[in-house]
């Protein structure tokens, strides 16, 4: 029975992957094949409360998201192309569905949304063109895709949160130096106006964007002239810029990455590269406090993913070590506290390419590569420990 349940989810899936739309204004659309393969036919290990799942290729520059039936999706690059695989539910199966959604050569730097019909909007950086690209699904069905062509080196590292039908992206500008900001509706007005958030940021540090409740962006990032990290707010009408944590004694800021709580107050956790430390901090009623130094002894080669579940504590993947390194988890418990796990490793590239997403229930989910292998691994529920009194009624 579960051989024919995938089969008829595979043929479901194969009809609503092919079914097509009516052409989009300023884009073009690709119907596309589909690869499926049951989640319990991939190799799986055991990593502590982590189940860690092989998903039979490589890849680079990836993210994640989970959709609101906690099902995950991700983006990365394979070969220079755009890859999106998602998973699927049939009954107490989970399949698998993988399309190479742009067949360039030329992808790299993804960051994919989900908007609030669980629907995939992919940014990435262009090398042919040199620019900002992006791709979406309004159906689930046939793909469109734009390019903003405005500069050359003009769309590295974006930073993509899709709501209310809007796609915002945060990326850098090589040319100017400069880290920009745009909103578009995909399909719809065109062209989106680009706005500078911020200058002189590094040519090669992460930007992480995060939009408030009410809509208006956020942006960390790295200052080129001083290696501080930075954090830049749009009021509406005009950008500010602050430095949060740097000085003439540190390479401050790489690998930061942004999230906002339910009191649009920002975390972020980034890496101190003259110490080789993870750091966090937060923002909160007087302002932002001391950073927090989270692992002491992190390594050379920095790469996390900050997200924030429902309660507003903060959830840290990152790697840990060299050449031959970890994957490494740590959680915020209360207060200060944290409680770390390993996840993967140690390996040779281990806990690289990562990102990290929560589902509805706090649970962490990851992907990351090993070794030259993409892998996928999530975790159980957290345990809960009751007073002593409930423990005796």
């Amino acid at each position: 029975m579960k051989r024919l349940g995938i089969l008829l989810l595979i043929l479901l899936l194969s009809i609503t992957w092919q079914t097509g739309t009516n052409a989009v204004a300023g884009a073009r659309g690709a119907s596309l094949t589909t690869e499926f393969v049951s989640h319990n036919a991939l190799a799986q290990s055991v990593s502590g409360a982590w189940i860690i799942v092989d998903l039979q290729s490589y890849g680079a520059y990836t993210s994640i998201a989970v959709d609101s039936n906690d099902l995950v999706h991700v983006s990365y690059a394979k070969d220079g192309n755009l890859i999106y695989t998602r998973q699927y539910r049939m009954g107490d199966d989970i399949g698998w569905g993988t399309q190479t959604v742009v067949a360039t050569g030329n992808v790299r730097d993804t960051s994919l949304a989900l908007d609030e019909n669980d629907r995939p909007y992919i940014a990435y950086y262009d090398l042919m063109t040199e620019n900002l690209s992006w791709v979406w699904s309004p159906t689930g069905g046939d793909w469109y895709t734009d390019t903003l062509h405005t500069t050359a080196n003009d769309g590295l590292h974006p930073s993509a949160v899709m709501r209310g039908g809007v796609l915002h992206v945060a990326n850098l500008n090589i040319t100017n130096q400069n880290v920009e900001y745009l909103s578009v509706i995909p399909g719809g007005v065109w062209p989106p106006t680009v706005q500078i958030a911020g200058g002189l940021a590094t040519t090669h540090a992460e930007i992480s964007l995060a939009l408030r409740s009410d809509g208006l962006p956020r942006i960390s990032y790295v200052s080129e002239s001083d290696f501080r990290l930075m954090y830049a707010r749009y009021t509406g009408s005009a950008w500010t810029q602050e430095v949060v944590d740097g000085d003439d004694e540190h390479l401050m800021g790489y690998c930061n990455s942004l999230a906002l709580n339910a009191s649009n107050y920002p975390r972020i956790a980034y890496f101190d590269a003259t110490n080789q430390d993870l750091r966090y901090i937060w923002y909160g009623l007087i302002g932002w406090g001391r950073p927090t130094i989270v692992d002491d002894d992190s390594g050379s080669n920095c790469d996390n993913s900050l997200a924030l579940d429902g309660e507003g504590y903060s959830h840290i993947l990152y790697h840990k070590g060299d050449t031959s390194g970890y994957l490494r988890y740590v959680r915020q418990q209360s207060g200060s506290g944290w409680s770390f796990e390993t996840v993967d490793g140690a390996a040779s590239n281990c806990g690289v390419d990562i990102a990290l997403a929560l589902d509805s229930l706090g649970r962490p989910h990851a992907i990351y590569s090993c070794n030259g292998q993409l892998k996928y691994a999530y975790r159980g529920a957290f345990q809960v420990f009751l007073p002593a009194v409930m423990r005796g009624q």
